[in-house]
């Protein structure tokens, strides 16, 4: 059994490798020289945090808890292996010393791996290639040092310089070694369960097994109903979709009643749910801190994780011994605001929740300055590495770039932040305060086109640009305004803990509700012929019918007739994506290079519908990119309230307009079959890939039907597509189908991989099997079909193993703000009623490519290998595809992007619009209200 220790380094870090190696081994010692006392003291905490953990861990999911158990086996006797490897039992002198003594510079393998180290190193490993050296470490440097590390430790020996130097600061470094204080708080000292029934009532887990149990007040959950008395909710500026009728809001087959709501005022939003089935003492908390500000910009976006990073940095300390027994909190960025969300013991989440939320609204200038660089340089290297991503993960993001609005990329974040650390800090400016509710505050919108329509600009606003230290201060600073909050608190709480929390949580952030713009909507791009999309504005010209296809599936025609970029659009092209990094969701805004750029994929003719001639400019457009896009999505999306700053769309481009636009498609004869081909930001993978999205249309939670079929279709279809182009075939190592659903849209996917096919070979083999595919569903025999739908019912249906996971799923309908709390079991219900026709039927109009309604993007990824080929051999292993009606494909660049938003026309996220909208009068409303 080995021990070992993982750190992190930032660029400085790397550079003084070896001091962090003195310092790990002078804590060994200073642990060694503490007397019997210290080191009982420590280990009575650890293991009273042990204890606690046991007791009161979330469930496992089998496979997760056999495999462990397996490995725990070689150890462990048994009959205890579950308890010995968590538990500490007795305190032991001798096996403690003799534990420490085996941590020695002469006993230790140190492993350092940087990308820096690229053709320095001298050996290469036999089996994976991988290229490593390997040397002897200074024992003489590690081990001189024990007497001044233990006095260090004790601030005593006055020939160690505490004060260090910059060229050499390990003595001061030294200096701060020394035990933590006592947890104070973190350690949970209340333990018992909040019940809304009796203890002797049966039916709730831990009331029988001698927990205590705390009465909630009568009607914590609205009664067996789960919701108290509807009244009218505060009107947003767009309606809901609302979910199916469901009078009465019956506990569902999990168990699980919907959450009651108990505040809406149209600046927070309260949910609680009490949940003590799970017989743990916890709670989860999510909050939802929706404000425009987070996604308005690159450098704004990239702001906003700089200061969820910085949080996390300054909060270490002061959250780590909540951690240690369980109880911890998250805070990440989202194109709608920020998320924090914090789960543990009920007694100690609350003051967690404060802790975090008081740092946020307190944060100093000089706390960010000091840590700016190193958050800085964690982020920066982060999104670096997301350039080694497979070609697969590529085609993905590349598929998601194109289709949302807006949707930064990842390389601008990365250009943000190089600029940010080369220019000088701008001016200092007084953080900003809460401006009143009636003041013109443009809330998340660029300054300069702020400015240019005479609204107000918020102080700050240019300093954001920079997403240097005093932006990131000023961001958490000025975190309040133009902000909603919505909030649930889910599990072994009151509703007067729940009120109690969110009052903490309005006192410090400080929510003045969303500004005139509303909730932060994003788009996705609506994959219809031009012919069925109508006009955006009146000044647009009709678009040019379908052109002919040549035998590689191109379009001939002419070049487009567009005006010359800016300077600022040549360096700021508007094509947009979504990556998850770490702990946030990181996207960000792609590089103006064309496309096909180093590799064969080079764009050599527009789309038939970019030849027009462009429109005139709107009168009120601005020279900005992200001002011309959003005009641009204002355009086509049915009205000058359906930009991307509003919140009502067409109702043509709703999901009862889904519908009717495939039907214009089937009306003027053909499919949409776009390929988007990106520049590949790893052209050292001599891997290829696509990502093969057969569009299907919004996840529209009044209309769970699509949903449902195309569940049952990528279940029926998943082993089938594996066996073809996978097994069959051989097409790459890497093939996948499953439901992709990206935003409010959703559609059926297949991955492939391959070292040695070119992209355009593998997007004519998907398309091609997916064509046939059709026999074989006709042919499904019926205890096949029920076999299917047996077991997605069962999936539907399958109760949470957790307190986490009954709480997430819970959220989840509150954070995507469909509100749809029993969709599982009305997907059930829709299941049963399904046949074979239908199946079929759906097939035929969403996922067929030959079919005149079917809506298909393919983003395709070339490798090292695809690069090596040509255009002439993927013509000729393409031109199969026309056998099958599979030609006309449209080639797509990276500066088409802009174009094919403004002319096309978009789903809302349908669970993202309004301002904190009104709900149904089905799920309750604020108690006392």
């Amino acid at each position: 059994m080995f021990w070992g220790l993982t750190l992190t380094l930032s660029e400085a870090g790397l550079q003084r490798a070896e001091d962090v190696m003195r310092l790990v081994f002078a804590a060994v010692r200073a642990m060694r020289s503490l007397s019997e006392g210290q080191r009982r003291a420590v280990w009575e905490e650890v293991a009273a945090a042990a204890a606690v953990r046991w007791q009161y861990q979330d469930r496992t999911a089998p496979l997760d808890l056999a495999r462990d158990v397996a490995q725990k086996l070689h150890y462990f006797e048994p009959q205890s292996v579950l308890s010995d490897s968590a538990l500490l039992y007795e305190y032991d002198t001798a096996a403690l010393e003799r534990f420490l003594s085996y941590i020695t510079p002469e006993n230790c393998n140190v492993y350092l791996s940087d990308s820096s180290f690229a053709g320095r190193t001298d050996r290469v490993e036999e089996w994976y290639g991988a290229r490593y050296s390997k040397e002897s470490l200074n024992l003489d440097l590690y081990g001189n040092d024990a007497c001044d590390a233990a006095a260090a430790a004790k601030g005593g020996n006055a020939d160690v310089d505490m004060a260090g130097s910059p060229e050499d600061p390990y003595p001061l470094l030294l200096s701060r070694l020394r035990l933590p204080q006592p947890p104070s708080w973190a350690l949970p000292v209340d333990v018992r369960l909040v019940s809304e029934v009796p203890a002797d009532t049966p039916g709730v887990l831990g009331a029988d097994d001698g927990d205590d149990v705390i009465m909630a007040s009568e009607g914590a959950r609205g009664g067996a109903a789960g919701g108290a008395a509807p009244t009218a909710a505060a009107a947003g500026p767009s309606p809901p979709p609302p979910p199916p009728e469901q009078s009465g809001q019956e506990p569902t087959t999990h168990g699980n009643a919907p959450p009651q709501l108990l505040d809406d005022n149209g600046i927070v939003r309260l949910w609680h749910r009490t949940d003590v089935s799970f017989g743990v003492p916890k709670i989860h908390v999510y909050v939802h801190i929706i404000t425009r500000t987070v996604y308005d910009t690159p450098a704004s976006w990239t702001t906003a994780r700089l200061a969820c990073r910085l949080m996390e940095e300054l909060l270490q300390p002061d959250v780590y011994d909540a951690q240690l027994v369980g109880t911890s909190y998250s805070l990440a960025a989202s194109e709608t605001g920020l998320h924090l969300s914090c789960h543990g013991f009920s007694c100690v989440v609350a003051k967690l929740a404060e802790v975090v939320v008081a740092a946020m609204s307190n944060v100093t200038l000089e706390q960010v300055e000091a840590r700016y660089p190193l958050v800085h340089g964690k982020l920066l290297r982060s999104l670096r590495l997301w350039r080694q991503n497979n070609p697969a993960a590529h085609a993905e993001y590349g598929t998601e770039h194109v289709l949302q609005l807006p949707h930064w990329h990842v390389e601008e974040s990365i250009q943000v932040l190089q600029e940010a650390m080369a220019l000088p800090p701008p001016p200092l400016r007084p953080p900003p305060v809460s401006a009143p509710p009636s003041a013109a505050v443009v809330e998340g919108r660029n300054p300069a086109a702020a400015a240019a329509v005479g609204e107000a600009v918020r102080p700050g606003d240019c300093d954001l640009a920079a997403a240097g230290p005093v932006a990131v201060w000023q961001f958490l600073q000025g975190l309040g305004r133009g902000t909603a909050l919505e909030v649930l608190v889910y599990g072994n709480s009151t509703e007067q803990q729940a009120r109690e929390l969110c009052a903490m949580l309005q006192r410090h952030l400080r929510p003045t509700g969303l500004g005139p713009d509303g909730w932060p909507a994003t788009r996705i791009l609506e994959l219809v012929p031009e012919a069925s999309a109508p006009p955006a504005r009146s000044y647009i010209p009709s678009l040019q019918p379908p052109q002919s296809a040549g035998p590689d599936g191109e379009v001939a025609g002419p070049q487009p007739l567009r005006p010359a970029p800016s300077e600022k659009e040549e360096e700021d092209p508007a094509a947009d994506t979504e990556v998850v990094i770490g702990n946030e969701v990181v996207a960000s805004h792609g590089p103006g290079t064309v496309a096909g750029e180093g590799c064969e994929e080079a764009v050599k003719v527009p789309l038939h519908f970019l030849a027009s001639p462009p429109p005139p400019p709107p009168p009120t457009t601005t020279t900005t990119t992200t001002t011309t896009t959003t005009s641009g999505v204002a355009e086509g999306s049915g009205g000058p309230q359906g930009g991307r700053d509003g919140v009502t769309l067409d109702s043509r481009y709703g999901s009862a307009g889904t519908a009717a636009s495939a039907a214009a498609t089937a009306a003027v004869g053909g499919p949409m079959l776009l390929r988007y081909v990106p520049v590949n930001p790893n052209p050292t993978n001599t891997n290829s890939a696509v990502f093969f999205l057969c569009q299907v249309g919004e996840d529209d939670p009044r209309d769970i039907r699509p949903a449902v079929l195309l569940d049952l279709l990528a279940k029926v279809a998943s082993k089938p597509a594996f066996h073809e182009l996978r097994t069959r075939q051989r097409l790459g190592y890497v093939v996948s189908l499953s439901k992709h659903r990206l935003g409010g849209g959703m559609g059926l996917a297949v991955r492939v991989q391959s070292p040695d096919r070119q992209p355009g070979v593998l997007r004519l083999r998907v398309a091609e099997w997916l064509a046939s595919f059709g026999r074989e569903l006709r042919e499904l025999a019926p205890e096949r079909l029920a076999s299917f739908k047996s077991a997605l019912a069962e999936k539907y249906l399958e109760p949470p193993r957790s307190l986490a996971e009954a709480a997430g799923a819970t959220w989840r309908p509150i954070r995507y703000r469909s509100y749809a709390f029993q969709k599982t079991e009305l997907k059930a219900a829709a299941l049963r009623e399904l046949g074979l026709q239908d199946l079929v039927r759906f097939y035929e109009q969403h996922l067929c490519p030959s079919s005149p309604t079917a809506r298909v993007l393919c983003c395709e990824v070339c490798g090292g290998i695809a690069a090596q080929r040509g255009d002439a051999a993927d013509a000729a292993e393409a031109r199969g595809g026309d056998d099958v009606g599979l030609g006309g494909w449209r080639r797509v660049g990276p500066q088409d992007v802009a174009e094919l938003h403004r002319r096309l026309p978009h789903f809302c996220h349908s669970e993202t619009l309004g301002v904190l909208r009104p709900l149904p009068v089905t799920h309750g409303s604020p108690s006392g209200s």
